[in-house]
């Protein structure tokens, strides 16, 4: 993901032996891009001492701990994290951050079959699995997902009523996932008030960084499970600060 000019980054410098960078806190230090340069009012002065950094999107100033950064479902943030980048020092004060997605994503395709009959909209969407949660606490040195909350919530779209045709409408949501597979139900409504329920038994867990593509056809008599895809988010540019 290339990060849009105007974003906002927080930055943890410190050295090999811990909290501070040479005996001074660097701590989640605001980065802002301003066209292709990442500028800050806190320039950490770099010395002969060896150190490392890592980097998180988007900045929080309620951020303490970078090992510690809340992450949530209703935002639909995409949150990115870089973990440390290492060897830094007064002649190598560069760090060149490789930004990799915190989350998963679900993707919903829902086809029609060409013979259905009536023209119909989909009237609301249910998602559910115990694979899906409200929230989590990130570590953006490692990418790790724990303290995980709302474990098997729905993602719920109501009042969508988009015109269903036989090439397909899409809906996809950024979902905080966890690493044990489990059914995922699809509860469709049509705006003809019939009702398709279908449960999907993926091969693999929702994981972070991937983007999972779920393609269902309705016909007139039953929902149909086309094909499960998934596919790496194209990655982001290295960004240098």
């Amino acid at each position: 993901t290339t990060l849009p000019d105007a974003s906002q980054i927080g930055v943890t410098l410190v050295d090999n032996a811990g909290t501070t960078y040479d005996g001074i806190t660097y701590n989640n230090l605001l980065y802002t891009l301003s066209g292709t340069e990442w500028t800050t009012t806190n320039t950490p002065m770099l010395t002969d001492v060896t150190g490392k950094a890592v980097a998180y999107y988007p900045y929080s100033n309620a951020v303490t701990d970078v090992t510690e950064i809340p992450v949530t479902f209703d935002a639909q943030t995409d949150y990115l994290y870089s973990g440390w980048v290492t060897g830094l020092h007064n002649t190598n004060p560069a760090a060149e951050f490789s930004m990799e997605h915190a989350l998963a994503v679900v993707k919903l395709v829902l086809k029609i079959e060409s013979d259905y009959g009536a023209e119909v909209s989909i009237k609301d969407v249910n998602i559910q699995s115990d694979m899906l949660h409200t929230a989590a606490t990130l570590d953006a040195t490692t990418g790790t997902l724990s303290n995980l909350q709302g474990a098997g919530m729905t993602i719920t779209k109501t009042a969508w009523n988009e015109p269903l045709t036989a090439e397909g409408i899409e809906l996809q949501y950024l979902v905080v996932p966890n690493t044990t597979a489990s059914d995922i139900t699809f509860d469709i409504t049509m705006s003809n008030n019939v009702r398709y329920v279908t449960a999907v038994t993926p091969g693999t867990s929702l994981e972070q960084g991937k983007i999972h593509t779920y393609t269902l056809l309705l016909t007139a008599e039953k929902l149909i499970v086309e094909g499960v895809s998934v596919n790496e988010y194209t990655t982001g540019d290295q960004q240098e600060k």
